[in-house]
């Protein structure tokens, strides 16, 4: 059995010959994912190819700090992370589609959420403790990324997308000045754990796409996943959402995830609605109603 040279398990708190499985779960460049059965115990190993520190591990540490729940983290170093393994976790377990429709569920999600999204208003409104390491997901849009998503996905002439490089940096401006707050802008129930007794628990794990933005953004990103009654007893438990960060974030989402998919080898599925927006003049319109709040 290989044993990984190229991590030290020894600052893991792992010998070697505790090891009797390492299983493959996910490999990409400059990140892969194992589980470590060990004798007494089964972990999931998060490893990220050296020399920067991991964004993720930065992000563990940030939210220990912030005293937000993640998964039971067991050990770490700058490119490694131990985790809790759910599918042997006698107190997590990994969600399933069915649950995104559970009232409990939403109500947890919630909790979750509301959680980071306080913690981040404490932690950026202060220059001193704001995370160097962190950005906003709005500054991924601007004259370059539009001028290329629209060569990417032959949208260049649609009139609208002349209409975002002239406005865009104004819109994404006012969105800045909005309170900002941790953004965890990836949720799918693939990303999420749940207790596997009540009262139910929720942690959303998996940080690679973490950023900064309005509350709204990550409220918007979740409502689309979960149905009802889940959905309800989400928006019933986090509580009103503000109108002028709904009006920003409906058309920056839009060309934000746009250029996303433009870096993409194919066109993703998920893209399509957002393509029928500009042909069909929804963006074109999302984009003048938050113009016209400047």
């Amino acid at each position: 059995m290989e044993i990984l040279p190229q991590i030290n398990f020894t600052s893991l708190g792992i010998t070697t010959d505790q090891i009797k499985h390492i299983e493959t779960l996910r490999h990409r460049p400059g990140h892969m994912v194992y589980r470590i059965v060990c004798q007494n115990a089964s972990y999931v190993l998060k490893w990220f190819e050296p020399p920067a520190i991991a964004t993720e591990v930065q992000v563990y540490d940030l939210l220990a700090n912030c005293g937000v729940p993640t998964l039971p983290l067991y050990a770490h170093t700058n490119h490694a992370l131990l985790l809790e393994d759910l599918e042997y976790s006698s107190t997590w377990r990994l969600a399933r589609g069915a649950d995104l429709e559970n009232l409990a569920t939403g109500v947890a999600i919630a909790e979750w959420y509301s959680n980071l999204h306080q913690s981040g208003r404490e932690t950026l409104k202060d220059p001193k403790t704001k995370p160097a390491f962190l950005h906003a997901w709005v500054d991924e849009v601007n004259e370059y990324t539009l001028c290329a998503a629209g060569t990417s996905l032959d949208i260049q002439e649609e009139p609208v997308w002349s209409l975002a490089l002239e406005h865009t940096q104004s819109l994404k401006a006012a969105y800045l000045k909005l309170p900002q707050t941790f953004n965890y802008n990836d949720f799918a129930f693939e990303n999420l754990a749940i207790t596997r007794q009540s009262p139910l628990r929720a942690v959303v794990f998996d940080y690679d796409q973490f950023c900064t933005g309005t509350p709204y953004s990550d409220w918007r990103n979740v409502v689309y996943s979960l149905l009802s009654p889940a959905l309800e007893a989400f928006q019933q438990a986090y509580g009103p959402v503000s109108k002028m960060e709904r009006l920003l974030d409906e058309p920056l989402s839009v060309i934000y995830s746009l250029i996303v998919a433009s870096r993409r080898s194919g066109v993703p599925g998920w893209v399509k609605p957002l393509l029928e927006m500009v042909n069909n003049g929804e963006l074109e319109h999302r984009m003048r109603r938050a113009m016209d709040i400047l």
